[in-house]
């Protein structure tokens, strides 16, 4: 089974080994939802670094995963993309690789967050969606305003009921604190839906299934 890369259209493609391809893809696959750089995936698979970027280009284009720019925790964009998310264009994907994942599963948190980035595809503001590294603590998603290029939401996606007591989005309100005014501040949780105030900043917790479709719904709103 070719489980989600025809190896095929790779070669037809212009990839040379196909099977090069298909290595790095299944360790991306297994990897999904986390931040790498081109020289942390060469220095891992063992390929050059060009072939790496190469192979990431046909991937993307391929409709297999997605590379997420990162943010400077000041809401400032980064003139080169040294780091990046990535992540599989579906969840489904990763199932067909390794199997179900049940809910104790080490890599559901970011199948959550995966899961999520699905449903931004076709909407036209998925080229804003980008991510920020904080001390206090990642920022899953923060949606970029079109005209002035600032962080104009963002949103924790770790999928956790206690992050209405406030775990796991210590690093969303550390940027919050940074960005202000933001006009929207999230959390999905498993099951737990609420408005909390995490010091002075409102943040609406939901399950992270409720979030996908209403993300879904108003990327079909836009067409």
């Amino acid at each position: 089974a070719r489980r989600g890369l025809d190896v095929g259209l790779a070669a037809r493609r212009g990839v040379a080994d196909p099977a090069e391809l298909q290595g790095l893809f299944v360790r991306l696959a297994r990897n999904t939802g986390c931040e790498s750089s081109g020289e942390e995936l060469a220095a891992a698979s063992g390929l050059a670094k060009n072939t790496v970027r190469r192979y990431l280009d046909y991937l993307e284009s391929a409709g297999l995963l997605r590379r997420m720019p990162r943010v400077h925790p000041a809401g400032g964009r980064f003139r080169r993309m040294r780091t990046f998310k990535i992540h599989l264009t579906a969840p489904c994907l990763f199932a067909g690789l390794f199997g179900p994942v049940g809910p104790g599963h080490p890599a559901l948190a970011a199948l959550t967050e995966t899961g999520v980035l699905a449903q931004w595809q076709g909407s036209t503001q998925q080229s804003g969606l980008h991510f920020a590294r904080l001390p206090e603590g990642p920022v899953d998603l923060i949606g970029l305003d079109p005209d002035s290029g600032r962080p104009a939401w963002a949103c924790a996606l770790a999928g956790r009921d206690d992050s209405l007591d406030g775990a796991g989005v210590e690093g969303l309100i550390a940027f919050a604190r940074r960005n202000a005014p933001l006009r929207w501040l999230g959390a999905t949780t498993r099951t737990k839906a609420g408005l909390r105030n995490h010091g002075g900043l409102e943040v609406w917790h939901r399950p992270a299934g409720q979030y996908c479709y209403e993300v879904a719904r108003r990327v079909a709103e836009e067409g």
